[in-house]
């Protein structure tokens, strides 16, 4: 089978059993893309065109079934520090889509789906929400979701490729505590987190944060009585935290002990291993590990 040029035109945001739903790519905010086949423009999004849908070794052919429109903002384009920047809305279309059939390695088509994509965070944050749903003993078997690098997949701005996951943890941190459903949220940039799922957040925390941003937008979520303490986050030490909220009596500031081993993640001593380190490398085993992903 000739192999023709991708062009991607949208991310997955739910898989649901048979229906999969899609954010389109926009050339410019609330206009759909076109591609370009042979010399005609085509809109893309019809109803009753189809389209591949590829995730690591998934590759189906699926069919638009029904397209809609949502609301979101756009990015500002122009912030003014310490101001708000104005958001404006626009219509995000969305795509629904029944696979068909999918690709084998070689090219051909086959009727049926054997393997389906996911959204990663987006399924494992909706199945533990419907598991403990419909756990009867839910209050004697709560789930914490711990969220690493929360920044990255959910975020605060309106991306397509991750509205999804966003949705799903949205969803808990709203309604995840009546059923014994808990999200715990890891990041150095929580300005960049949703505010909604933030917001949902009993206790905070706080290691060093100096950047200002984080610290204004730390100081909105927490209770108005605490708010003032947030100045304290610039002057902590490595390994020192402050934490607020439901988990203590009162603002409490803490150390943590070193962890032995230290992890991989730990600061480099630049001016000792510049000092004592090694004189040279086998740069050609790195290349090696490189090629092969391993390390």
């Amino acid at each position: 089978m000739e192999d023709h040029a991708r062009t991607v035109i949208g991310h997955i945001v739910d898989v649901q059993g048979n229906a999969i739903t899609a954010t389109l790519v926009e050339d410019e905010q609330g206009y759909a893309p076109t591609v370009t086949i042979g010399d005609e423009d085509i809109l893309v999004g019809r109803i009753g065109s189809y389209v591949a849908i590829r995730q690591n070794a998934v590759h189906i052919i699926a069919m638009v079934t029904r397209m809609t429109e949502q609301e979101a903002l756009a990015v500002p384009t122009i912030e003014t520090p310490g101001d708000q920047s104005a958001c404006l809305p626009f219509a995000k279309r969305l795509a629904f889509l029944t696979p068909i059939g999918s690709m084998d390695p070689e090219g051909h088509f086959e009727r049926g789906v054997g393997q389906y994509p996911t959204t990663g965070a987006a399924q494992i944050g909706r199945l533990a929400f419907e598991f403990n749903y419909w756990n009867p003993k839910y209050r004697e078997f709560p789930i914490l979701l711990m969220c690493e690098e929360a920044h990255a997949y959910i975020p605060r701005a309106s991306e397509s490729q991750f509205a999804g996951s966003r949705k799903s943890m949205e969803r808990i941190a709203k309604e995840g505590r009546k059923y014994g459903v808990g999200l715990g949220i890891v990041s150095q940039r929580p300005h960049e987190v949703s505010e909604t799922v933030l917001a949902q957040c009993g206790t905070f925390i706080c290691l060093r944060i100096t950047n200002p941003d984080d610290q204004a937008y730390i100081r909105r979520l927490v209770p108005e009585s605490e708010g003032d303490l947030v100045s304290v986050l610039a002057g902590l030490g490595r390994g020192e935290a402050l934490v607020l909220g439901e988990a203590v009596p009162l603002p409490t500031r803490m150390q943590f002990d070193r962890p032995s081993p230290a992890p991989n993640s730990d600061d480099i001593d630049f001016y000792n291993k510049w000092k004592d380190g090694p004189d040279d490398l086998d740069v050609d085993e790195i290349v090696k590990r490189w090629r092969r992903q391993e390390r």
